[in-house]
C-alpha cells in the first residue's frame, strides 16, 4: 500500500487537492480535519449518552421516592398493628429499607449488564469503523457511579422509612382504609 504525504498550509487548496483526488482515483482521502469530525461525532455521541445515563438516574430515584411513600401510606395500618405487638421502630425502618434497596440493586445489576453489553457492540461497531481500537471498561469510574446511585438512593428510601418507623400505632390503627 502506498501513501502519499504531504503538508499544505492553504485550507482552499487541500480541498481542492482532496476532491480532485477523490475524482480521479477510487479512494478517500483522509485529512486531519476529517478524523477531528469523526472524533468530534463520537465524542457528542458519548455525552448525549452520559446526560440521557443523569436523567434515568434522576427519573430513577424520583420513582423509587414516590414508590416508596406509596408502599409506607398504603401499609400504615399494617405498620400500625406490628408496633401495637411489640416490632420496634428500627426493625419497620429496615423492612423498607430492605424492601426498597433490594430494587435499586437488582436495577444496578441489570443496568451494568446491559449497559456493558450494549456499550462493548458500539464501541465494536465504531472500531471496526476506524480500522483500530480496543474496547475497556472504566472500572473505577462505574464503581464509583454504583457507590453514587447506591448513597442517592440510601437517603431517597431512607426518608419515607424513617417516617414510616416514627408514626403512632394509635394513629395508624384508627385510620379507615
Amino acid at each position: 500500500m502506498k501513501v502519499l504525504l504531504g503538508k499544505i498550509e492553504d485550507p482552499r487548496i487541500v480541498s481542492k487537492l482532496k476532491n480532485t483526488y477523490m475524482a480521479s482515483f477510487d479512494f478517500p482521502i483522509y485529512v486531519k480535519e476529517e478524523f477531528l469530525k469523526i472524533y468530534r461525532g463520537i465524542e457528542n455521541a458519548i455525552f448525549i449518552s452520559l446526560y440521557l445515563l443523569y436523567f434515568g438516574i434522576i427519573s430513577g430515584l424520583t420513582a423509587l421516592v414516590i414508590f416508596t411513600i406509596r408502599s409506607v401510606m398504603s401499609r400504615k395500618r399494617i405498620i400500625g398493628i406490628l408496633k401495637s405487638i411489640g416490632v420496634d421502630s428500627k426493625k419497620i425502618f429496615f423492612i423498607f429499607l430492605f424492601e426498597n434497596l433490594t430494587l435499586v440493586i437488582l436495577g444496578i445489576v441489570v443496568g451494568l449488564l446491559s449497559g456493558y453489553l450494549e456499550s462493548s457492540e458500539v464501541m465494536e461497531y465504531i472500531f471496526n469503523l476506524l480500522g483500530s481500537g480496543r474496547f475497556s471498561f472504566p472500572v473505577f469510574r462505574v464503581l464509583l457511579m454504583v457507590m453514587s446511585v447506591l448513597s442517592l438512593a440510601f437517603i431517597a428510601v431512607g426518608i419515607p422509612s424513617f417516617i414510616a418507623s416514627r408514626y403512632s400505632p394509635s394513629e395508624n390503627l384508627r385510620e379507615i382504609e
